[in-house]
């Protein structure tokens, strides 16, 4: 998988240098055959998208593989935290990274506070609506 996720990133890089202009958008890096090739390694690629995504940093290579590891982790951050659009694209990357590198492991954790938060809620709402 690795040697695969590379062959492709390095394609996608080398397309997007000598053929997308340097001002343009995510959405005109990541509209190309060479980056669906990328997106089509799917889950098992996350270690690969992680790593080169910390490589890359904040720049626009960065950023899609960012939008990727969302649509393929389904994980999102609170948007609100920041109000500023560099310290939301710094402190965005920088939660990405500390989840995988860390918080990765209480998904299972995750998962049972948000379904104890929405069981919870469920029960409140069938309070209200039911007649006394």
């Amino acid at each position: 998988m690795e040697i695969l996720f590379n062959k492709y990133y390095q394609e996608w890089k080398t397309y997007v240098n000598k053929n997308v202009n340097f001002y343009s958008t995510t959405r005109a890096y990541t509209n190309t055959k060479e980056y669906k090739n990328l997106e089509n390694l799917g889950i098992p690629a996350l270690p690969y998208f992680f790593s080169a995504m910390k490589q890359e940093g904040r720049n626009l290579f960065g950023k899609c593989l960012w939008r990727t590891i969302t649509e393929l982790t389904k994980k999102e951050f609170d948007e609100a935290i920041v109000n500023k659009a560099m310290v939301f694209e710094k402190t965005m990357f920088y939660q990405w990274i500390r989840w995988w590198e860390k918080d990765r492991k209480n998904v299972d954790r995750e998962f049972n506070d948000l379904y104890s938060h929405w069981r919870t809620a469920a029960h409140e709402s069938e309070k209200k609506t039911i007649p006394a």
